[in-house]
């Protein structure tokens, strides 16, 4: 499913003549309409118009990649400024696409942002996968076995060193040695 979010309707016939036989479209006029139609339903991917009245399109784009970082985003917008685009992929839009654009830009556009959030969800789902059979085998060694990153932040600790310092497994993750030895106990 794509949501459309445009205030011209022009735009959204185009996006319905051109994406609504391969993918099952709602169209939104304004960001508040398109989030009534997101509360109602999953989607795949949201192509947002940036200039709208009222509230920017760029407000929506954020709210969506933080309420559904699952959702492909494409921006839409009738200015070509670089520092639009930059702030659109700093927020993981996976496409751009100004106005006026035609209707194969619009199904390439389309087809290579779902094909990208799905690779990076399937990417998301392998890492997982592999941290937990990581995890699986730490925990089965009968010493501690931790990984702390540059800021010196426990990121990976087994079962025994949960153990050692005295905390429940998984509480470790992000507390540095500071944060688990008592003041006395401290070198630095």
């Amino acid at each position: 499913r794509i949501l459309a979010t445009d205030d011209r309707p022009e735009v959204l016939r185009l996006v319905e003549r051109t994406l609504g036989e391969r993918y099952e479209c709602e169209l939104a006029g304004d960001v508040e309409e398109a989030r009534e139609r997101l509360a109602a339903g999953k989607f795949a991917l949201a192509l947002c118009d940036i200039q709208m009245p009222g509230e920017s399109g760029l407000v929506l784009v954020e709210e969506i990649a933080r309420k559904y970082p699952e959702m492909a985003i494409v921006l839409v917008t009738e200015v070509a400024a670089a520092g639009v685009a930059e702030r659109a992929f700093e927020l993981g839009a996976h496409g751009y696409l100004v106005k006026p654009f035609w209707p194969g830009q619009l199904l390439i556009t389309t087809m290579n942002a779902l094909r990208q959030s799905e690779l990076e969800l399937a990417q998301q789902a392998h890492s997982t996968a592999l941290e937990n059979r990581l995890q699986t085998l730490m925990d089965k060694a009968p010493v501690p076995i931790y990984i702390k990153d540059a800021e010196r932040r426990y990121v990976l600790a087994n079962r025994v060193a949960h153990e050692v310092v005295g905390l429940e497994p998984n509480k470790l993750v992000g507390l540095t040695d500071r944060d688990v030895s008592p003041p006395t106990e401290r070198l630095i």
